[in-house]
């Protein structure tokens, strides 16, 4: 008897990542909507080599929010 087990792909890996990472920032999309945009602040967790790269992206797109909604965002990352 075999057993086909078959992996997500890369692509499907990134998106389900970008969906799961999406949740806080549409929550607070629509805290902003109804006028209320607390700072938010998410924890991002990445691998030793890859923690310099997530340090630069973290802060462009902190700008980023902050232009596009008006909320300020932190992302700490241990």
């Amino acid at each position: 008897m075999t057993h086909d087990l078959k992996l997500p792909s890369r692509r499907g890996v990134v998106t389900g990542a970008a969906a799961a990472a999406a949740g806080p920032a549409l929550l607070a999309g629509a805290a902003n909507a109804q006028g209320k945009a607390k700072p938010i602040t998410l924890l991002n967790v990445s691998y030793d080599p890859t923690r310099g790269l997530y340090k630069d992206i973290n802060a462009a797109y902190a700008r980023y929010w902050k232009d596009k909604v008006g909320q300020e965002l932190e992302i700490n990352q241990p």
